[in-house]
């Protein structure tokens, strides 16, 4: 039995339902993608407002709270920065 999978199976769950940035992030090209997370995990260039503009642009509904929340890793994602 593999204890780390078994671990990771049952941790407790993140608040709040699917991250709506990390659902859009995963419809996304490769190369969009990657510009994408580096704009997210630029936070001296990059407000949570202008992600979301992005994303909008892009095909997204997305408001400024999720990227927020995302960038807290206050959601489901496993990647989510902290």
């Amino acid at each position: 039995m593999d204890i780390d999978k078994l671990l990771a199976a049952n941790g407790k769950a993140r608040p709040g339902g699917k991250c709506m940035v990390g659902v859009a992030l995963g419809k996304l090209d490769k190369p969009t993608r990657t510009k994408v997370e580096q704009a997210l995990d630029d936070r001296d260039r990059f407000a949570a407002d202008g992600i979301a503009a992005v994303f909008k642009a892009l095909g997204h509904d997305m408001s400024r709270s999720p990227v927020e929340r995302h960038r807290r890793g206050a959601c489901q994602c496993p990647e989510a920065s902290s």
